[in-house]
């Protein structure tokens, strides 16, 4: 047999391996109200009236660049326990429709700069990962990106050349990883919005220990802004000084001496924090215990125990 012949069949053969994304990964494919389970998922970019794709409890180490593009009515990817550890840069390419990115309870440990660039989602999910390093410019120009969910992995620092145009997030959960530092200004650079309803950061369950004036900065509206269970020793008076407008603010379970006055009387409507702990002896602010469901960051219940 002619030796070019069989170096042709063995790229020709390279390349069909290469493009596939998945092996012996089954989908659930919804087609507008149709529900399709997809047993060859190397076709799913067939898949032009897909309009939600899913895989629970699935195989799937690597996304490939281009594993998801050219489905023109895809609104919503859920990949959920299967295994993912790496997201290739280019993972979802022309998906004019997408709405929603859920790449949860995985073992990421990387968010690479150009996996989800320029993306239209609204919200973006990486719950329950492994993420320890979030590179420099990965949520690039998400301008239409409201929810930011990252709770439940591994950070231990954030920086805010993290954003780059992208500005207008509302809902922004870090609770349970390792946080010991983040940047100054950080929340003003992703956080800007001068009206946001139903606002949340969440930074609980970390190891947080002084909030100075400059991290909470150009934050002007602020629903839920959750510090409790850090290891917090102190915040400055002026940390807030930024908020025009805010709920609830949740200091409970740290290492706070005292609580500075101009917090617990300033623009919080309610200030949660541990008894005996307030700057003063015969004065308090009305106390209660409260529990925030976030396993649907989306539908926040504040209930009052």
């Amino acid at each position: 047999m002619n030796i070019n012949f069989l170096l042709l069949l063995l790229v020709g053969n390279l390349i069909y391996v290469s493009g596939q994304c998945f092996d012996s990964v089954v989908f659930t494919v919804f087609r507008n109200d149709k529900k399709v389970i997809l047993q060859r998922a190397d076709t799913v970019n067939d898949e032009k009236e897909a309009t939600e794709i899913y895989a629970n409890d699935q195989d799937i180490h690597t996304l490939q660049a281009g594993c998801f593009k050219d489905l023109p009515k895809l609104k919503y990817i859920a990949l959920t326990r299967s295994g993912i550890k790496n997201v290739e840069k280019s993972a979802f390419l022309k998906l004019p429709s997408i709405k929603s990115i859920a790449i949860t309870f995985n073992n990421i440990e990387t968010v690479y700069n150009g996996i989800f660039h320029s993306l239209g989602i609204t919200k973006l999910s990486l719950l329950g990962n492994k993420i320890s390093t979030i590179e420099e410019h990965s949520f690039y120009n998400l301008t239409y990106l409201e929810i930011l969910d990252l709770s439940y992995n591994n950070i231990y620092s954030l920086k805010s050349n993290i954003f780059y145009k992208t500005e207008n997030i509302r809902k922004i959960n870090l609770n349970n990883n390792k946080l010991y530092y983040i940047q100054d200004n950080f929340f003003s650079v992703c956080f800007s919005s001068i009206d946001s309803p139903n606002s949340l950061i969440d930074l609980s369950a970390n190891y947080l220990s002084i909030i100075d004036k400059k991290l909470f900065k150009g934050v002007y509206y602020i629903e839920y802004l959750l510090l409790n269970d850090n290891n917090i020793t102190k915040i400055d008076p002026n940390a807030f000084i930024s908020v025009i407008k805010g709920n609830i603010l949740n200091l409970q379970a740290n290492n706070i001496e005292k609580v500075p006055n101009k917090i617990l009387y300033g623009k919080f409507e309610e200030v949660l924090y541990d008894e005996g702990k307030e700057d003063i002896s015969n004065e308090s602010i009305p106390l209660g215990n409260f529990s925030l469901d976030d396993s649907n960051i989306d539908s926040l219940v504040l209930t009052k125990m």
